[in-house]
């Protein structure tokens, strides 16, 4: 099963919340049971503002606590059902001509000095987002948009991860995290990224000195 933390699901809940920009995420009967509440303390405490806010704000905690564990449990979840869908089709479909997998694995492999690049993991690090999306942000939505020769500083590679499976990983000279700076600035998707720009930019300054004196 896939090995997700805590942490990283704590931060796609935070993800999933930035996403509704103060748009109600809730039920309808999550936000009447919200009005019970309100009305029970008001009840209780009439004229006292400040016990009725002290005790709004920290149901408001313990409601917000009990939401993303349950939003880790249901990604759990799903993760797991996704699994072993992906195992019963694998198990399904026959394996690829001789050929055709000896050209992945020749595509893959080659020699990355590491000192001229940034990979994609490292980036996933400094923005606080697994390894997958910056993959997938370079594959979908960058790539596309830069000319044949800006292409040639993405070098894509299959390596193994610390669970010894295969995950890819993308590694970035100086024009291509450029390009991954412009596209996460101009980009109106993602929001508190500017801690993540910020690391990247710093690592560039003592990966590229020459390139950015």
């Amino acid at each position: 099963m896939l090995n997700i933390t805590d942490e990283e699901l704590a931060g796609y809940f935070r993800e999933y919340v930035e996403g509704f920009q103060c748009k109600e995420r809730h039920t309808q009967s999550a936000c009447d049971e919200e009005l019970a509440y309100d009305s029970l303390v008001a009840f209780f405490f009439p004229n006292e503002v400040k016990p009725q806010v002290r005790l709004y704000n920290k149901m408001m905690d313990v409601a917000v606590e009990y939401e993303e564990s349950g939003f880790m449990a249901g990604y759990r979840l799903c993760i797991k059902h996704l699994q072993e869908q992906a195992g019963s089709f694998e198990n399904s479909t026959t394996n690829p001509p001789q050929g055709e997998e000896q050209g992945q694995e020749q595509a893959d492999t080659g020699f990355v000095d590491a000192l001229d690049f940034i990979s994609s993991k490292q980036i996933a690090d400094m923005f606080r987002t697994p390894n997958w999306k910056i993959v997938r942000r370079i594959d979908d939505y960058i790539l596309p948009n830069v000319s044949d020769e800006e292409k040639a500083g993405y070098i894509k590679r299959t390596e193994k991860n610390s669970q010894n499976k295969k995950t890819t990983i993308y590694y970035l000279n100086y024009d291509a995290c450029k390009n991954y700076i412009d596209y996460m600035m101009n980009s109106k998707k993602f929001h508190n990224v500017e801690v993540g720009i910020a690391k990247l930019i710093v690592e560039m300054k003592n990966r590229f000195q020459p390139e950015m004196a």
